[in-house]
């Protein structure tokens, strides 16, 4: 679940509403698109923030369990996860569990009986907050044919020619999940996936016999298609030298340097840093962050400053703003920007 999802917001000034960040909305991404917040610009600081309010649902979920049955009642069938570990800082918002018994039930379950509403960071009544449960077939043949994959970016149609923007060498048969999502600041005109099962050559216990090109949905983000090679048809020009939303179009500089705290009061001071960006540049700095903040708070505020005196790294923006599309929040602990 979404935390921040229509929540109240604030930001130090507006050109367009703070509460854009947090519609629900990311489809057009431009300043005047109409789904982004956005600040006048500052020469001293911005400030962006949102309300979380009563959003406090980890405690719902502990003490939580999981149950295979080949009939409606749980005891019929075989507990597969119970939760004795988590607290509300530390349970993530999405959980991955193994479970080796079959049958026709997959049960959800908890329970406050008896002391357990009493329980520290329990909430005091049982509840259901689930947004997607997925089951999955380990030995459906299909999660042992991904593994071992590798993603491509090329201005040629041959792997062999690109940038290598991620190699897969962590998951097993259980582990991996339906959806990845990851960073390359590579420029190329084709996105290549690539995985082999080679003669002669020795692979992980879990890896499928044969290759495979098992894909549901492909989705890149970052140079607008329609710009590649617009002033050049050949496409002999990198993308960044063509494209309008390049490195030089000014947003990726305002972004650096920018800070995540998360706070009781509106004032970030009386909060906890969560992420100071320090390593970024106009190059690398992602079109989304995801930042893992294992503390309490009310408020999460996006704190960005260009103070007068004050000398900054090459590439960062003379003025500070307050650009933000959309903000997520979820289980208390893992902010989208």
């Amino acid at each position: 679940m979404n935390l921040a999802c229509e929540k109240h917001t604030w930001q130090t000034s507006e050109k367009y509403p703070s509460s854009k960040a947090v519609d629900g909305l990311c489809g057009n991404l431009s300043e005047s698109g109409g789904q982004c917040a956005v600040s006048l610009e500052s020469n001293a600081d911005v400030t962006w923030l949102v309300d979380l309010a009563n959003s406090d649902l980890a405690g719902t979920f502990l003490g939580f369990s999981v149950y295979v049955s080949n009939t409606t009642v749980k005891e019929d069938g075989y507990l597969c996860y119970h939760d004795t570990t988590y607290t509300p800082s530390t349970i993530p918002s999405s959980l991955t569990i193994e479970c080796t018994m079959p049958g026709r039930y997959v049960i959800y379950f908890n329970t406050r009986e008896g002391n357990l509403s009493t329980k520290p960071g329990y909430s005091t009544k049982a509840q259901i907050n689930l947004c997607e449960v997925e089951v999955y077939d380990v030995n459906n043949g299909f999660t042992r044919r991904l593994l071992g994959f590798s993603v491509a970016v090329s201005n040629t149609t041959d792997y062999n020619h690109g940038v290598i923007c991620y190699h897969e060498r962590k998951y097993n048969k259980y582990t991996i999940p339906s959806t990845v999502d990851f960073f390359c600041s590579a420029v190329g005109r084709y996105v290549i996936f690539y995985n082999e099962r080679r003669p002669g050559i020795s692979y992980p216990e879990d890896y499928s016999q044969y290759a495979f090109v098992d894909l549901c949905e492909i989705e890149v983000y970052g140079c607008p298609i329609p710009q590649y090679g617009f002033e050049q048809p050949a496409c002999t020009l990198p993308c960044a030298a063509l494209c309008k939303y390049g490195i030089n179009n000014g947003y990726t500089a305002v972004f650096l340097g920018f800070s995540l705290y998360i706070s009781n009061s509106t004032n970030r001071l009386d909060g906890i840093l969560c992420h100071h960006d320090t390593n970024y540049t106009r190059e690398t700095i992602p079109d989304h962050v995801t930042i893992d903040c294992p503390y309490h708070g009310q408020y999460v505020i996006f704190y960005n400053e260009r103070l007068p005196g004050v000398t900054y790294p090459s590439g960062y923006s003379n003025l500070a703003y307050g650009d933000l599309c959309e903000v997520e929040v979820y289980g208390g602990k893992s902010v989208f920007i």
